[in-house]
């Protein structure tokens, strides 16, 4: 048993998950016979908890050593090929924390194993600065993107990323004082890490870049996009251009297609859009005012913004200014309210009263945000509120890595949310909602948010953005184009056709758009490459099976999606 075990871990290619535990379950059966207690006792040597081979049997290898995670005696031996293959797998799934989280203890894995070539190199434009740190750390493992290029200023260019991150730390530790400022330590993985230059980059050969870089050098990203290289951008550089989406996943992710098929259906732009994030504070605030937008109508919104010094980046304020001390922004050169205001109405074209006021605040990391809306149906209730936040997962069942489970984490408590507190709920992806009020004579809701706008509010937005690039945009438009080739037809007619398909699902009020399951499973359903006649009524079929949505309602007033013109020129 244990040698076909230990086979099936090793080599299977499109294993599954699932079998490997039956199997290692009967093993276990076999184990409990009596082996168990001649480990405990010293009477047997111990076995992989995977395959239950001993180290070194059946060509299976050494075990990994030090145990990766917490589990101790019996369950502390594990190949290094088997966990290898069983994190892999997992990867291949799309079952990330099989992956990532030992099942027996619980805790996370200290070591990733994902075969080479599993995972796709990601650069770090601005690596060096408090952001890129922290994507850098979080890129060791990541189970679909890995650390590609750290690209630095020419003064760190050479120099080890572990050097730069401990002494910046240290420089802002020194700063604003012990007290207020705790320094970040330098996780291992990035000690042998050496900062490169564009230059180096350029010639890696990476697809995807996140920028963390300042706008005066926007520049920088012109020139990667310039190059072909996909660009996923939290730099206010080129935010308004209308050609590049502004994403938040859970508030506009449809967007993100909308834009890609665009450019390429129309644009002599041949390049991929810039892909922006936008403020930290609008990251968060998005995802609360989505969830009320789509339940009651926000037509106005009034935002009061606490912001946390870490905000800053590496940059530093006088401590006069910030230190026991609260200070407007308004007027500065960091033009946050301004920025927040037009990405709110960009993102929700049906607010027509903004006003936006940001200070800054002497917290370390952690937003804190004040919100009151004025929505076009009734709020009846507390209650109901809370329920409807609770509720919000408008990507569940997507896969994303980064998605938490739950994006919106609502708190009961009187005197919550508070940075220090609520800044970190599924590792910083959740915003933090608490202080909800209903009705007050003059707004319809009013809330607190906790925004962790290292995380959330920075590269965990530009890391949900390229997840759903790569796994549901990219494939998505592929498979598209896969099908306008074997017919005969172009990209941009596939794009036109991806759009088509779209639009004919929206409602005759315009803004309810298909969730992505349906567009996933339409290009799913058109995979096998058909005659133009046959893809047509496939198309039409696959509306009508998959097309399960409140915009299903008025179906009969939204009329069928055009056919491709590629496919008229065929009837002719």
């Amino acid at each position: 048993m244990s040698s076909q075990i230990g086979y099936l871990a090793a080599h299977a290619s499109a294993g599954d998950l699932q079998t490997l535990a039956s199997d290692a379950a009967e093993a276990k059966e076999l184990r409990r016979a009596g082996l168990d207690e001649e480990v405990k006792a010293g009477m047997a040597p111990p076995v992989c908890r995977i395959c239950y081979s001993e180290e070194h049997e059946d060509g299976m290898g050494a075990f990994i050593r030090p145990t990766p995670c917490n589990c101790a005696g019996e369950r502390s031996a594990v190949h290094y090929t088997c966990l290898q293959r069983w994190q892999t797998i997992a990867r291949q799934n799309r079952q990330w924390s099989a992956g990532a989280v030992c099942h027996a203890c619980d805790s996370p894995y200290t070591v990733d194993l994902v075969e080479e070539g599993e995972r796709i190199p990601v650069g770090i434009l601005g690596g060096t600065g408090l952001v890129g740190r922290a994507l850098a750390a979080r890129l060791l493992s990541h189970p679909i993107f890995s650390l590609g290029p750290v690209l630095g200023s020419s003064a760190t260019v050479g120099k080890s990323l572990a050097d730069v991150w401990i002494q910046k730390e240290r420089a802002l530790q020194d700063h604003y004082g012990a007290a207020l400022w705790e320094a970040v330590p330098c996780p291992p993985g990035l000690r042998e890490i050496t900062v490169s230059s564009t230059e180096e980059l350029m010639r890696s050969g990476v697809k995807y870049v996140v920028s963390a870089i300042a706008p005066s050098l926007g520049h920088i990203e012109d020139a990667l996009q310039a190059a072909g290289i996909a660009v996923f951008s939290i730099s206010p550089h080129a935010r308004q251009v209308p050609r590049n989406p502004l994403i938040i996943p859970e508030a506009n992710g449809d967007e993100l297609l909308h834009a890609i098929a665009t450019a390429a259906a129309e644009d002599d732009d041949p390049t991929i859009p810039l892909v922006k994030s936008p403020n930290c504070v609008t990251c968060g605030t998005s995802v609360v005012l989505k969830a009320l937008d789509a339940t009651y109508g926000v037509v106005g919104v009034s935002v009061t913004t606490f912001q946390a010094l870490s905000g800053r980046g590496d940059a530093k304020y006088d401590p006069g200014l910030v230190v026991g001390n609260v200070y407007p922004l308004a007027g500065t050169v960091e033009k946050t309210d301004e920025y927040q205001r037009k990405e709110l109405l960009r993102i929700f074209p049906n607010i027509v009263r903004c006003a936006v006021s940001a200070h800054r605040v002497p917290v370390q990391t952690g937003h804190f945000v004040d919100v009151k809306c004025q929505t076009r149906k009734p709020v009846r209730s507390v209650d109901e509120v809370k329920a409807v936040l609770r509720a919000f997962a408008p990507l569940r069942g997507l896969g994303l890595p980064s998605m938490p489970n739950a994006p919106i984490v609502v708190v009961d408590e009187v005197g919550r949310p508070r940075p220090k507190q609520d800044g970190n709920y599924e590792g910083g992806m959740s915003v933090c909602v608490g202080n909800v009020h209903t009705n007050d004579g003059f707004f319809d809701v009013t809330l607190s948010i906790v925004i962790n706008n290292v995380v959330r509010g920075a590269w965990g937005a530009a890391l949900i953005n390229m997840e759903l690039y790569d796994l549901h945009v990219r494939p998505l438009v592929a498979r598209a184009a896969a099908k306008q080739r074997a017919a005969g037809g172009t990209m941009s007619e596939a794009m036109k056709e991806i759009r088509g398909f779209a639009e004919a699902k929206v409602t005759k009020e315009g803004h309810i758009k298909p969730h992505w399951d349906v567009l996933l499973k339409w290009a799913q359903a058109q995979d096998e490459p058909k005659t133009p006649s046959t893809l047509v009524a496939g198309l039409e079929e696959s509306i009508s099976k998959f097309g399960v949505g409140p915009w299903e309602e008025d179906a009969a007033d939204v009329g069928s999606p055009q056919k491709p013109s590629w496919v008229k020129r065929q009837q002719l």
